[in-house]
């Protein structure tokens, strides 16, 4: 290697470490802020569910949100993973900012194997830089990777499974068992961090049956013991499953979409018009589903347009001289292969479930990176083989560098969740206030669960199987009654109107305003701690 040569792998691996120290710099900076900030900012109510099953776990209390009725509403791995943290101390803020320090190199993970991926598929070091660093600095990404689920592990694992199969199977020529081996132990790895990226496994499978297909004994046997690996990682989950609820269903799969699949669904079986239903609850639910993909995932395909737009205009055919015409190659359709596996979740949680939440489009977002570094990289290549074109690069990338500061303080400023301030107050009301005796129910009970030092009741079903099946019957409140509820805290929104159809007839003159803990917020309105009557005749109990 030549002096200049020396000195542009100097740099590109400086580049990368710009990235991958700056990316975990910029994450662990959030995720030591404190806890009134998070659940504000990052952290969704869902994730004190995982929190309160790791401390549950350490004290005995076996796998459990409220420590007594056992749950399936959510994804192992990043539960077993918790209970690293969670080993430090069994509760309180410290173990949360551990746990999130782990989300935030988990994510970080992702950014280098984006950029391994990048270079040894498509050849291009700064590809897989730009790759890296389009996904590390993303800052709604930053911010989603440190929401407490199973976000980050989740994109790690998917990360991995495409590293695999991208660098030992669609790449060799001649594929050994081990790379077979490798390929359905992350597959299973990846299962067990998010379930739905089985359809990702899938067009793994249909794909690696494709470029086999001239061998396709061979493939085939390979697949297979791809497959058997990976049911051999997910059996202990699918077994405990089983024998806990006789299915292998999660609870959280079925909950909260059902909610609003029922509000867009039920107008249609009472009459109403399926221009009206389509205006007002279908269109709305597929333009966030749009909007949230380009939110996340938006800003690398612009730059990519703006930098093709630029070449072609500014640099005439012919103009990027010897060293354009080298890396003019043809570009590794198999780097599209992440960016399918990604869209086809999203297809079904749109138009299937009905119920795309904000962090199913983190995947998306690395594949994008991962699709447009190398292009990106090649353009970059021909726009710097000219004097004029050096300019427009660098000023190019400046632009990107301040979208993206602009972008992150307008994201941070907002944050995902502003009304979790009240009700992170309904917790401490129902720590400091609420009677010791107190048994409090909830429909969005984690932070409740976590910070409210009293029993706690999921009445959304989310990790409750047995709220599910008395939501079927429209009998919620007797369920909470029969398991000791004296108090029922949440928004009045989502009492009297999300999850009225789900309550008993008259429910609500068995609920008595004790405080209001929390200023209006449309369309929620306030948080409320309500007594349930005890005495209160329900119609459903009387039938």
């Amino acid at each position: 290697m030549n002096g200049k040569g020396r000195r542009l792998d100097v740099e590109r691996r400086y580049a990368l470490a710009v990235v991958l120290v700056g990316g975990l710099a910029l994450r662990l900076l959030m995720a030591w802020s404190s806890t009134d900030i998070l659940v504000q900012k990052t952290l969704p109510d869902d994730a004190f569910y995982y929190f309160a099953i790791a401390r549950n776990v350490w004290l005995g209390h076996g796998v459990s949100v409220d420590g007594v009725t056992p749950t399936n509403g959510f994804h192992p791995l990043w539960a077993l993973t918790l209970l690293l943290p969670f080993a430090v101390s069994h509760g309180g803020d410290l173990p949360l900012h551990l746990s999130l320090s782990l989300a935030a190199l988990f994510d970080v993970g992702a950014a280098w194997l984006a950029y391994l991926i990048v270079r040894r598929v498509a050849g291009s070091t700064w590809g897989g830089v730009l790759a890296a660093g389009f996904y590390a600095f993303n800052p709604v990404v930053a911010m989603e990777s440190l929401n407490g689920l199973e976000t980050a592990l989740g994109v790690f694992c998917f990360a991995l499974t495409s590293f695999v199969y991208l660098t030992r199977i669609a790449q060799q020529r001649r594929v050994v068992i081990r790379d077979w081996a490798l390929l359905g132990l992350a597959i299973g790895l990846m299962l067990l961090a998010r379930t739905d990226s089985v359809l990702f496994a899938l067009l793994l499978g249909l794909h690696a049956l494709w470029r086999g297909r001239h061998a396709l004994l061979l493939t085939a046997t390979g697949l297979t013991l791809a497959v058997v690996i990976t049911g051999l990682v997910l059996a202990p989950w699918l077994a405990w499953n089983l024998a806990t609820f006789g299915t292998i269903v999660q609870s959280s799969a079925i909950a909260a979409p059902s909610v609003f699949r029922r509000a867009l669904f039920e107008p249609l079986a009472n009459g109403v018009p399926f221009s009206q239903v389509w205006r007002g609850g279908f269109l709305p639910v597929i333009n966030l589903s749009l909007l949230l993909a380009f939110w996340y995932a938006g800003l690398p395909w612009v730059a990519l347009a703006v930098a093709a737009i630029l070449k072609r205009v500014l640099l005439p055919p012919g103009s990027e001289g010897e060293a354009g015409t080298r890396i003019r190659n043809g570009y590794p359709g198999q780097l599209l292969l992440p960016l399918i596996g990604a869209v086809l979740p999203l297809l079904v949680h749109t138009l299937i479930r009905w119920y795309p939440r904000s962090w199913y489009y983190v995947p998306l977002a690395w594949a994008s990176a991962l699709a447009v570094g190398p292009a990106l990289a090649r353009i970059g290549a021909s726009l710097n083989a000219v004097e004029r074109g050096k300019a427009l690069a660098r000023v190019g990338l400046a632009a990107v560098v301040v979208v993206l500061v602009l972008q992150g303080v307008n994201w941070w400023r907002k944050g995902f969740y502003p009304w979790q301030s009240h009700m992170l107050a309904g917790a401490r009301w129902m720590a400091t206030q609420a009677p010791q005796n107190a048994v409090v129910a909830s429909f969005n009970s984690g932070l409740q669960a976590y910070y409210g030092d009293r029993p706690i009741i999921n009445l959304d079903g989310v990790v409750d199987w047995g709220a599910i099946r008395a939501g079927e019957s429209r009998s919620l409140l007797d369920y909470a009654q029969q398991r000791g509820a004296t108090h029922l805290v949440d928004y009045q929104a989502y009492v009297f109107t999300q999850f009225a159809p789900y309550l008993e007839p008259g429910f609500a003159d068995c609920l008595a305003p004790v405080a209001t803990l929390s200023p209006e917020f449309p369309p929620y309105g306030s948080v409320v701690a309500y007594r349930i009557e005890p005495d209160c005749p329900l119609e459903q109990r009387a039938q």
